[in-house]
Formats: C-alpha cells, structure tokens, sequence
C-alpha cells in the first residue's frame, strides 16, 4: 500500500471501476434486444451507476491530493464514513439492481448474474479496500498518539434497525400479496414485494444479507491482519476464516450453494430425497468445517466461545436448520402459503441475526487485541 492510504483507496476505485465497466460492455450483445450498437437499454442503464462511480472517484482523488484541507476534513470522516459503510453500499446495490429488476419478468436468472457480476466485484472490492485503509490510518493515528473512536454499540443498533425493516416489509408485502392473489388490480403491489422478500435473490434483503456477511469478513481480516504481525497461534485459521465469509456473501447474492444440488439427485435420486438437494452438500461442508476448526474454537477464551457458539448456531441454525425443517415439510403437505412464509421468514431472520451477532463478538475480541497490544 502506498504512503497515502486514503489516495490510494481512490485511485484503485477508478481503475476498478473502468475494469467492471470494461467486463459489462464485452458481455456479447443480443441482436434480438439490442438498442444501440447492439446494446440493450437495460445494459446501458447498468453502466450510468459505474461511470459515475468513476467520476466520483476521480473527483476525490483529485481534491484529496490538491486540495489540503479537504484532505484534512476527509481524515476526520473516515470513521463516520467506515461506521457507515454498510448502508451506502445497500442503497448503492439498490440503485444498481432497480434498472434491472423491472426486466425480471424475460430475464433468466443466469443472465441476471453475469450482468451484475462488475457491480458485485466493484461493491465488495470497495468493501474490502476501505477496511484495508481505516487500518493502514489507524495504525498511523495511533503512532501518533490519536485513537480511533468507534462504536460497536452504535452499528449493532444500525445493523439491527436495517434488519427489523427488512424482515417487517417481507412479512408485511408478502401477506398482502397472499390476501390479493386472486385479483389482478394488486399487480403494482406484487412488483414491490419482489423489491423486499427475503427468499429472493439479489434484491434489497439479498444485498444487506451479503454485505453482512462481507461486514464480519472485513472484521476478521482486520484481526487476522494482527495475528499475523504478531505471529500468534491459529493467524491462518483467522485468515481463512475471512475468506469463508467474504465467499458467503458472494454466495448469499448469487446463491451458488444451490447449485451443488446435483451431486444428491446423482447420488440418491430426486425422487429418493427427503430435503433440499443442496442441503446434503451443505451438511457435508458444515461437519467438515466444524472438524477443521476444532482446534480453533478451544483455543478461544471461554466467553468468546460461547459468543461464537451462540452467533454460529444462529446462523446455521437459519441456513441449515431451518430451510431442512421447511423441506421436509414441503414434501409432506407441499408449498403452503403461511407456512412457507413462516418457514422462510424465521430462516433469513436468524441468518442475519446470527451474522450481526458474530460482528458484534468480533469487534468485542478486536478491542481485546488492540488493548493487549
């Protein structure tokens, strides 16, 4: 990282940039959409967001490197910038995937991936590189003698609020999209609920739920990065452990999990199966995972470990738990509005309890760190 953290940060968000919108562009065209140069209105729709991202960044790059008291002023807002992060990124996803939800109804749900592969890669690039800044400043403050404020307790109670809206509307949108079924006139109300419900992928939940889990990866890298400068014991396990969680928030958008349903209907048949196909995979991961990181988990202070056991069990509790009992219960009795929702509801709500949870015990373990240090 160069001598200036904070310009660096803006510089690579330019050159990102230009990459993902160079990876949107060479997507082939469509003859049959196209509108210019072969080019659909929701493609071009989808560059405006990055080439304004683009200009931003170039802008702040400028002001930060000619301009010394605008420097001075961004110093001082990167805390509040950094706390919060996590709901400018949201209504970033937001503003990026509207364009494209109104094409939902012709759009294949791969499709709809490859288009937002650049906006995922640019998000959680920015994610990551503004962590990787606030600790590079940090450890200059501190050199200096200046601490960094921050509140856990302040972004918990955030996360939490974010969280309680989000499920508030699914459960609202969705028993009104129940009770109106059978007339056609609530059609506009069924659209928004496409916008809100938690089972749904890369709409509003789904960006949160992802950035979440980005969040925690974000905050284990931090303390995986002290590990390692300290050489501790279990620093690749710290390590590893961010990767995992940076790769379930590209999952939770994209939901790749699902497709490791083959290897059960391979194995047993789809008529054979008693859950969800993926979810024979996810068992088998999951036990893997818990034999891996045995070690590890000891190793943890006893209030940290029950911390981690209690934010783990909520968290697979949601995804595993939760979504076998729902299976199963399809399969007897088949897909029943209430039900499903009550199933579904309970499922994502513990995920991102669970996972503001582990947020909230990891930036109780980093503040440990950086008093031992």
């Amino acid at each position: 990282m160069s001598k200036n953290p904070i310009g660096y940060y803006f510089r690579t968000g330019v050159v990102e940039g230009l990459l993902a919108l160079a990876f949107l562009l060479l997507i082939p065209t469509d003859p049959k959409n196209s509108w210019v140069l072969g080019f659909s209105k929701s493609r071009l729709l989808l560059t405006i967001p990055l080439i304004l991202s683009i200009a931003f960044f170039l802008l702040l790059s400028y002001f930060y490197a000619m301009r010394p008291k605008f420097a001075k002023k961004l110093d001082r807002l990167l805390e509040i910038f950094g706390l919060f992060l996590p709901v400018l990124l949201l209504f970033f996803g937001f503003a990026v995937i509207g364009p494209l939800l109104k094409s939902y109804t012709y759009l294949e749900t791969n499709e709809m991936k490859t288009r937002l592969l650049p906006y995922i890669f640019y998000g959680f690039s920015r994610f990551i590189q503004l962590y990787l800044v606030a600790i590079a400043s940090n450890i200059a403050r501190e050199k200096q003698g200046i601490r960094w404020r921050f509140s856990r307790q302040t972004l918990i109670a955030l996360l939490m609020a974010i969280t309680g809206i989000l499920v508030t509307a699914h459960v609202s949108l969705s028993i009104i999209q129940i009770a109106t079924q059978e007339l056609k006139q609530y059609r506009d109300i069924w659209r928004i609920n496409r916008y809100f419900n938690l089972t749904y992928e890369m709409n509003l939940p789904a960006v949160y739920s992802s950035l979440l889990l980005g969040c925690a990866g974000a905050v284990l890298l931090v303390i995986a990065y002290y590990k390692l400068r300290h050489k501790a014991k279990f620093r690749f396990q710290w390590l590893g452990l961010s990767l995992i969680f940076f790769y379930l928030g590209v999952d939770e958008l994209l939901a790749i999990h699902e497709d490791l349903g083959y290897l059960a209907d391979e194995q047993f048949g789809k008529e054979n199966l008693v859950i969800q196909d993926w979810a024979y995979a996810g068992i088998v991961i999951v036990l893997l995972f818990i034999l891996l990181y045995w070690p590890f988990f000891n190793h943890l202070p006893p209030g940290h470990k029950s911390r981690f056991f209690i934010s783990a069990a909520l968290y697979m509790g949601g995804f595993l738990g939760v979504e076998i009992i729902g299976s199963i219960y399809e399969i007897r009795y088949g897909i029943q509005d209430i039900p499903y929702l009550m199933f579904t509801t309970t499922e994502e709500t513990l995920e991102m309890v669970g996972v503001i949870y582990f947020i909230h015990t990891l930036l109780i373990y980093l503040e440990e760190i950086k008093r031992s240090t």
